[in-house]
């Protein structure tokens, strides 16, 4: 019973550790282009990611979208759950963001109900 309590003790220690140590991540500011088509079969799926603003971590998505502009804003390293989910009208679509230093272009991938890539690229 006693190794079992230490097993739960040191999991719930540990587990937060864990977690947080993968997600430091960090873009350079400024202006990010591109033109990536998010498409599906049901009509809110249908709308482009036009650019994205990076200013301390904090990011701002600009997009059209059949029910008006998109305006999707989060932070990088505290706002978890908008990291993972675009809301638009009230749906929610998961997506990821990564960053190539190589290239120095993010790459936006949707995947769920509504399936897209694209890549924006740095402009000064």
């Amino acid at each position: 019973m006693k190794k079992l309590i230490l097993i739960i003790a040191i999991t719930i220690f540990f587990l937060p550790l864990l977690s947080f140590s993968k997600d430091k991540e960090s873009l350079p500011d400024g202006m990010w282009y591109g033109n990536i088509q998010v498409r599906g079969s049901a009509v809110i799926c249908n709308f482009t990611i036009k650019s994205i603003k990076v200013e301390n971590n904090n990011v701002l998505v600009f997009g059209d979208h059949i029910l008006g502009p998109i305006k999707h804003i989060f932070n990088l390293n505290k706002d978890k759950w908008s990291n993972k989910h675009f809301i638009i009208n009230n749906m929610d679509f998961p997506y990821k963001l990564y960053y190539s230093v190589k290239t120095k272009s993010i790459k936006l991938k949707f995947f769920g109900t509504c399936n897209a890539e694209g890549t924006l690229n740095f402009k000064e």
